[in-house]
């Protein structure tokens, strides 16, 4: 008996645009078409073997893609950040005025949570140095203590939020590269 669902983790980060939709189109012959996607990963369906040209787009504005579709292209699963589109082997090419976009946006979004990073380790680093001048606990020594719990909690945060971004980012590198060849 086959199985009703297929899930695989995305390596794209790690391999090539080109790779990423070779693997999609490997599946789309074996019977497997893409039901739902995210940055993360794809879920397959079964459905009839075929032979189809798979293309990755990265775009917020999902109604401006759908409006935007072209025969014979058609979008096959769509997440927040991440859309899917196949067409028939032989169709004219897709063009991608979206990935690009998101890229830059989340450049800047990248150079933001840096800068929050590092400034906070600043701030951390002045804290402990003025926890080291106070001479005996006193109510100054516990709100300093305060502060560095609450600036600790953002560095973390903003390493992460940075991390999720370069993933993106790298993600949007990929698609955009493999555009181009």
């Amino acid at each position: 008996m086959r199985k009703k669902k297929k899930i695989i983790i995305s390596a794209m980060p790690f391999r090539s645009y080109t790779e990423e939709k070779q693997l999609l189109q490997q599946y789309r012959q074996q019977g497997w078409q893409v039901a739902e996607c995210s940055v993360f990963g794809y879920s397959f369906i079964p459905a009839p073997p075929a032979d189809r040209n798979i293309r990755l787009v990265l775009s917020r504005d999902y109604h401006s893609l759908q409006r935007a579709q072209m025969a014979p292209w058609r979008l096959i699963c769509s997440s927040p950040l991440l859309h899917v589109l196949e067409s028939e082997p032989g169709a004219p090419p897709f063009r991608d005025a979206w990935t690009a976009p998101v890229a830059q946006e989340y450049r800047a979004k990248s150079r933001f949570w840096l800068f929050l990073l590092v400034s906070t380790i600043l701030g951390i680093i002045a804290l402990l140095f003025l926890l080291s001048l106070t001479p005996s606990p006193s109510a100054f020594t516990d709100f300093l203590f305060f502060l560095l719990s609450v600036i600790v909690s953002v560095t973390v945060t903003s390493f992460f939020r940075w991390l999720w971004v370069q993933f993106i980012l790298s993600k949007a590198h990929r698609i955009t590269r493999g555009k181009r060849r």
